[in-house]
């Protein structure tokens, strides 16, 4: 499976389990600005060719760093107060994908905690991040929520403590690993419809 469709996987399967009501955005330039950088590169996933895809994903992502950085450290992490539940999760999103420096990432999470710790930014996309960072440093992660996507199934990477995942999952508000597991099987079938073809 290539880069560019794995990457999908966070935003598809966190987004599948998020049960937060929306509120108007304090804002509105902000979450204006944040919208567009998220809607820049969601449409990478409108390009058919998956090569194609994935080289606008990687020129997307590089050129709305400066932007995602800069918001980071005028506002911090911004939460549903001010810019409202989805674009608050959709921050994250840019920040969950700008692999290419883990310091920022880590940054982003010590300052999402504190939103999260307020109820004003959500837990299970901290869960997310921390996992992502983690697999970024060369360590296990803890939630559960990265995962290799195939024809064989969808497997865990390195993951920490597994006998007790779902109780760590439970606590931030993730679907036990055996329904995401299944969940991100079925993302990957909708996304690889000839292999699935190939199967039956």
């Amino acid at each position: 499976m290539n880069r560019f469709l794995k990457s999908l996987l966070s935003i598809v399967c966190f987004t599948a389990t998020g049960a937060f009501g929306q509120n108007e955005p304090a804002n509105k330039a902000l979450a204006h600005t944040i919208d567009s950088l998220y809607n820049a590169e969601q449409a990478c996933a409108q390009i058919k060719q998956t090569d194609s895809a994935s080289a606008a994903y990687k020129r997307i992502t590089h050129s709305n760093f400066p932007v995602v950085q800069q918001i980071l450290d005028k506002y911090g992490f911004p939460g549903y107060d001010v810019v409202g539940k989805e674009v608050s999760d959709n921050y994250f999103v840019l920040v969950q994908h700008s692999d290419s420096n883990v310091v920022f990432q880590k940054k982003a999470l010590k300052l999402m905690k504190i939103q999260v710790d307020r109820k004003n930014a959500t837990g299970s996309n901290y869960g997310y991040l921390v996992d992502r960072i983690n697999l970024n440093t060369g360590k296990k992660q803890i939630y559960g929520t990265q995962v290799q996507m195939g024809e064989n199934g969808t497997k865990l990477k390195p993951c920490t403590d597994t006998l007790n995942l779902d109780k760590r999952r439970k606590s931030i508000g993730l679907i036990p690993i055996k329904d995401y597991l299944e969940q991100c099987d079925e993302v990957f079938r909708q996304l690889n419809p000839d292999k699935v073809k190939k199967e039956n």
